[in-house]
């Protein structure tokens, strides 16, 4: 079983940078490949999918809180379906940024730098859902792979207790109150 989901991973891999590198063959296109929260109190997992890149490299969430501090999720070694909860809610319209480290002090790419824009591609069609690709190779002519390192930023909102459980601890509490008396 988990070898038809990575294989299946892999799949998405390819597709995901045969049409970004089709898409970008012969022509720099610059976009902003920011990612933003679709709603407030949204809670932003992100998911491996795999990096079919030989050169070893860290993907880190950039806190914006926190200047120059980057959280290390995991390096491009990680087997698919890895995941990490980012620490903190995010805002409707907030901004969310990722770098990628080439490990050995090569390179470092941003989502928040504008040179590095062309390095990443962004499928945001789904804004509850949107897949991040990137080139690790820096390319005069924009012939990019954008298989360096795939993965995705699902939101969610945090789970909050239903509006019965709630009622329940109240009447809970109450009860406990009347006892006292």
């Amino acid at each position: 079983m988990k070898m038809m989901h990575a294989a299946a991973m892999m799949g998405i891999m390819g597709l995901v940078g045969a049409s970004a590198s089709t898409a970008h063959a012969g022509l720099c296109v610059t976009f902003d490949p920011g990612i933003y929260a679709p709603y407030d109190n949204a809670q932003a997992e992100v998911i491996w999918i795999g990096s079919q890149s030989a050169i070893p490299g860290m993907l880190q969430w950039i806190d914006p809180s926190l200047p120059a501090a980057e959280l290390d999720l995991w390096n491009n070694s990680a087997p698919s379906g890895e995941s990490s909860i980012l620490p903190r809610l995010f805002d409707e319209g907030e901004r969310i940024d990722f770098r990628y480290e080439i490990l050995g002090g090569l390179d470092a790419l941003a989502t928040d730098i504008e040179g590095d824009w062309p390095q990443f591609d962004v499928d945001d069609t789904d804004p509850l859902n949107i897949i991040v690709a990137l080139s690790d190779v820096r390319s005069e002519e924009c012939a990019k792979d954008y298989d360096s390192a795939v993965f995705r930023v699902v939101f969610t909102r945090p789970d909050v207790p239903a509006p019965g459980a709630l009622a329940l601890l109240g009447f809970g509490g109450m009860l406990g109150t009347k006892r006292r008396r």
